[in-house]
């Protein structure tokens, strides 16, 4: 058996921008950071952060590192699977993200009803048609 060939995908700076930028939003979000508080911990100006968050301008490598120290995530997390439609996708909603960063503190405290609430929305998105 041969293995699966992957399809590369080609986006240009200004896809890339704006998943950068989405990723970067959606991680801050779910930290419940405020653009002022990440400024304070990268020493990013909070102008440059806006901008980055707005998919303007192209973020440097080292920021990028300091930003995904700043809010615990990987680097990679700004990066990994990426789909071409992606940039296109508009963020998720403030509920949404509440939502998240409710559940991580239910994660944190009790694995048990972490677990119970995961398998109770997997259940429900089953019935739910795309």
């Amino acid at each position: 058996m041969q293995p699966k060939k992957h399809r590369t995908i080609r986006l240009t700076e200004r896809d890339t921008n704006r998943i950068i930028s989405r990723r970067l939003w959606e991680a801050r979000a779910v930290t419940g950071l405020s653009l002022a508080q990440l400024s304070e911990k990268t020493g990013i100006s909070y102008i440059t952060l806006h901008q980055y968050e707005q998919g303007v301008g192209s973020i440097m490598p080292w920021k990028l590192k300091t930003v995904a120290e700043a809010l615990e995530v990987s680097i990679s997390y700004f990066f990994e699977p990426i789909a071409k439609d992606e940039a296109d996708h508009k963020r998720p909603s403030r509920l949404v993200l509440d939502f998240m960063r409710r559940l991580q503190q239910i994660e944190r405290h009790d694995e048990v009803l972490f677990r119970a609430i995961c398998d109770m929305v997997k259940t429900m998105a089953k019935t739910v048609k795309d």
